[in-house]
């Protein structure tokens, strides 16, 4: 019986990359690649971490990610609490139609990343060891 490793830490984002090869297009390259997770509005944060099994009760409100930027698009592909990835929760934006509208550092290293995809808001939280790939989604749409 094969056992399965669940890795505690999140992956090294050459081992990131891997994840996506087989969702690439022919050509298509990588130019970063990161982990990240759903940002929530502060109250519901707040409930998460400090209410007794807040984490349990709101599970299904936190949604997490590993994000490839390339050449063409960003693909977004699910992630479990272990940072396993899940390939079957994937989605791919087309760069031209997306836009950054904040890319915030806070004090503890943690960013604030805001995109505007199709017309649609979505808000990201990227923890402070993935901050320095994150770094190549700051201009996304920038004129």
């Amino acid at each position: 019986m094969e056992e399965i490793a669940m890795p505690v830490f999140i992956p090294k984002p050459e081992e990131q990359v891997t994840y996506f090869q087989g969702v690439l297009e022919h050509g298509e390259q990588v130019q970063a690649a990161f982990w990240c997770e759903q940002r929530l509005f502060w109250l519901v944060h707040w409930l998460i971490e400090e209410l007794p099994l807040g984490e349990i009760i709101f599970m299904s409100l936190r949604h997490r990610y590993f994000a490839a930027l390339t050449d063409r698009r960003l693909i977004l592909m699910g992630s479990t609490g272990m940072h396993k990835p899940i390939t079957a929760k994937l989605e791919s934006l087309q760069r031209s139609t997306i836009q950054t509208t904040n890319f915030r550092k806070w004090l503890g290293g943690g960013i604030s990343l805001d995109l505007m995809a199709n017309g649609t808001l979505r808000r990201f939280k990227v923890p402070r060891s993935q901050g320095a790939q994150a770094e190549a989604v700051r201009s996304l749409g920038a004129a």
